[in-house]
């Protein structure tokens, strides 16, 4: 289960993952910027291996298919806690 939430406006996305892998995680990740009709300028993301090589709080390593979305949609992403 993928979701999104803006905590200010109260939008919120939820879609239904067939896994974990990688690929549905991103493409998760670009189905809800596209339902919400734009891009955050900082996301955060849970300790998924799918998108956090390297957990850290101040220096976390993401997976390359995540640095490239961000790269992207011109946004950041950060860690949660561990």
């Amino acid at each position: 289960m993928f979701i999104a939430v803006l905590p200010f406006s109260g939008y919120s996305y939820v879609e239904a993952l067939p896994s974990q892998r990688q690929e549905d995680f991103i493409r998760a990740i670009a189905n809800a910027f596209a339902y919400l009709g734009g891009v955050p300028a900082c996301g955060l993301i849970d300790n998924l291996k799918s998108g956090v090589k390297r957990a850290n709080r101040y220096e976390p390593a993401f997976t390359e298919l995540l640095e490239q979305l961000s790269l992207h949609y011109g946004c950041t992403f950060m860690v949660l806690r561990v």
